[in-house]
């Protein structure tokens, strides 16, 4: 019976040697996932942090192109006409759209900078109709449908 207990104790010993074991590949495993997890969200934030000052550069670069264009058309090298710097004796560039509600929008359709009939702004309103006028494009698109206005009725 001394050998039975014995082999009982061996049995007891291994069980907690595994037992032991298993903790130690558990702990381990989720330390990895924690380190893993933890990646993860460092990675998300400079993501976010690296997304934000892109986004802020391409707000200024595209802020900088606007104050620099000219909105004519042509220009003398590539980066003349790049940076928007048009010919003055050439037509501009200026596109108008007006919309349902008798608002309009002018756009230079080489920097992408606009200019509302209702901003508070008017000389810079007078500025951009002036443009306009000497733009290659005197069409104005409708935006938002077929605008229609209601005829007088005539009475007999």
């Amino acid at each position: 019976m001394a050998k039975e207990l014995t082999e009982l104790e061996q049995l007891e010993i291994e069980e907690r040697r595994q037992a032991l074991e298993s903790r130690k590949l558990q702990d381990e495993l989720a330390r990895m996932q924690l380190a893993g997890l933890r990646q993860e969200v460092e990675t998300k934030t400079s993501n976010k942090e690296r997304g934000a000052k892109d986004a802020k550069q391409a707000i200024e670069d595209r802020d900088a192109l606007r104050a620099r264009c000219n909105h004519h058309t042509g220009g003398h090298g590539a980066e003349a006409i790049a940076f928007g710097q048009g010919d003055e004796d050439r037509p501009t560039c200026i596109g108008a759209q007006v919309f349902l509600d008798d608002r309009i929008r002018l756009t230079c359709q080489r920097c992408g900078d606009v200019c509302w009939s209702d901003d508070a702004d008017r000389q810079k309103w007078s500025r951009w109709v002036g443009l306009w006028k000497h733009s290659i494009n005197k069409q104005m698109m409708v935006i938002g449908g077929l605008k229609v206005t209601k005829q007088p009725q005539l009475t007999a």
